[in-house]
């Protein structure tokens, strides 16, 4: 538990709070390990909690290594919202199955899908195929949002073709209409 408490506030205080008093990212870890105790007064079992680890990992894995894919047409075509699609995708699509497994009831449902399936490997494909599914929907409606604004008609609409022609970041040589400024 020591160590989930060091991540989150490093993670914490050197990205979200870089720049600020050292009084805020002390703050952060107060304020992150009044969370924790709560969960720990709560007797979760120590498997439980692993398990919604391991969950939440495997929600944001497809987002993650969406991100990290070289190459200029495919960072122009995976962004934030994408990614971020991807993992409400999977957490939405888990929670959806465990109530559908629990037999409808949201309590029941999201208790098992999160804290009570006993590492059933339907659940971790589930949450990865959700995430799996929003990532390919972020990145589709952001290419066709892209290619059909009158300001980007002609560059961004030649990427998302090159995209799904599978050139996948190898560019044709041509810059594009921002990088001519």
């Amino acid at each position: 538990a020591d160590s989930m408490q060091n991540a989150i506030a490093a993670t914490v205080g050197s990205s979200l709070l870089r720049g600020r008093p050292l009084w805020t990212t002390r703050a952060c870890v107060v304020l992150c390990n009044a969370a924790l105790l709560l969960v720990a007064c709560a007797s979760v079992p120590v498997l439980s909690l692993f398990l919604t680890s391991n969950l939440a990992a495997t929600c944001l894995m497809p987002s993650v290594m969406m991100s990290l894919i070289p190459g200029t047409c495919v960072r122009a075509a995976v962004t934030e919202g994408s990614l971020m699609l991807g993992a409400v995708g999977g957490v939405g699509g888990l929670s959806a199955y465990g109530i559908y497994k629990a037999g409808g009831g949201l309590g029941a449902g999201l208790a098992l899908a999160w804290l009570g399936n006993e590492y059933a490997y339907d659940y971790f494909l589930v949450a990865l195929g959700g995430a799996s599914v929003g990532v390919v929907v972020g990145v589709t409606v952001g290419l066709l949002l892209r290619s059909c604004s009158p300001g980007n008609a002609g560059a961004d609409a030649d990427y998302a073709a090159e995209f799904w022609a599978g050139s996948h970041g190898m560019r044709s040589g041509r810059p594009r209409k921002t990088e001519l400024k």
